[in-house]
């Protein structure tokens, strides 16, 4: 056998195998081993590795997004439980301070018993003075306790006005907030624009309506037809049906406390929540109120020298509520004269036209 001889492969043969378009190897015949050829990265393999590549980067941003959302939820469940907690401190102080003014009023009227059983008794000029002077020295410290009670109530009305304020701007944007309110009027559609209070002067009270109007607590309920100064709203539907289990998916049915600001009042066509502290019903001023629902106008709540929300007021279609107010007079006269009348108006619904 003959065994063919091998050309020697010099160091520029390496050279001109890089640079001329011939493959050339050691080997000597031109050609690449296999294993070589299968090492080097083909087409199909670079698509898998950016196609696995971008797979990747997808799931990465879907795990911080699931992190940033999981994260922004723990801190609403938390300012949620740490409200509750400011909320429950408010009604433990609200009780504290009715059983002060309770003590205080006790005292008052031992202090005027005591006083006439000693003059009763002819007691001297000297010990009535002496007695006189124990009772003011504690009236004194009961007035300084409840003012002490007064101004943490202050305190806590302001945290809660500000966490309100915050989040009105951060679930429903930003103001002024507009509402449409859609009526029937005598089987005729109508409509009237509320703009709410500014956020910086009633942040409890309009925080608490728009979310009532979030959860369409309002929708298909009624106007009352029973006073001339005010048109009156009620949880319930035409046809009596009671709206008010709604209210039991919302944090809050009612204000936590009765917030009025004096540059706000009750002037005609504003609206303002009814009762104490206040809502979930709502009227309407027909009438200039600013005294008769203002500071001291409403003498049959124990705390007189409070005053009824006022949170908004109507900036179109006034004759709208005129015409309401037209069916308001007209029931009245009719109940004088015992005839039928219309006693209420639909509310359809409210919508955030902002």
């Amino acid at each position: 056998m003959v065994l063919s001889k091998r050309r020697p492969f010099s160091q520029n043969a390496y050279m001109d195998a890089f640079t001329s378009d011939v493959k050339v190897f050691p080997s000597g015949d031109g050609e690449l081993p296999e294993f070589y050829n299968n090492s080097l990265p083909t087409q199909s393999s670079k698509r898998n590795i950016l196609a696995g590549a971008k797979t990747f980067s997808k799931g990465l941003v879907l795990i911080v997004a699931c992190y940033f959302i999981f994260s922004l939820h723990s801190e609403l469940v938390s300012r949620e439980s740490e409200l509750a907690l400011l909320h429950r401190d408010f009604e433990y102080i609200e009780e504290t301070l009715r059983a002060t003014e309770n003590e205080v009023n006790r005292l008052h009227e031992a202090s005027f018993l005591i006083q006439s059983q000693l003059k009763s008794l002819h007691l001297n000029e000297k010990e009535i003075i002496t007695d006189r002077s124990d009772t003011e020295e504690i009236m004194e410290k009961l007035v300084q306790r409840q003012n002490a009670m007064v101004d943490r109530i202050k305190y806590l009305q302001q945290t809660i006005g500000t966490w309100h304020r915050d989040e009105a701007i951060e679930k429903f944007g930003s103001q002024p907030f507009l509402l449409q309110f859609n009526v029937r009027i005598e089987n005729n559609e109508a409509s009237f624009i509320v703009e709410l209070a500014p956020l910086e002067m009633m942040p409890h009270s309009v925080h608490l309506f728009m979310e009532m109007v979030a959860s369409k607590l309002w929708e298909n309920t009624i106007f009352l037809h029973d006073w001339q100064h005010v048109l009156f709203t009620k949880t319930r539907d035409a046809n009596g049906l009671d709206k008010s289990d709604l209210l039991k998916d919302m944090k809050y049915s009612k204000l936590t406390y009765p917030e009025y600001n004096e540059d706000y009042p009750h002037k005609k066509y504003t609206l303002g929540f009814a009762g104490r502290p206040g809502g979930p019903e709502f009227y309407i001023n027909t009438d200039d109120n600013t005294y008769r629902h203002g500071p001291g106008g409403q003498k049959q709540h124990a705390l007189r020298e409070e005053a009824d929300s006022c949170f908004g007021k109507v900036i179109k279609g006034h004759e709208v509520v005129d015409r309401m107010q037209g069916l308001s007079e007209a029931a009245f006269r009719a109940r004088e004269e015992g005839r039928n009348h219309i006693g209420y108006t639909i509310l359809e619904s409210i919508k955030i036209v902002n």
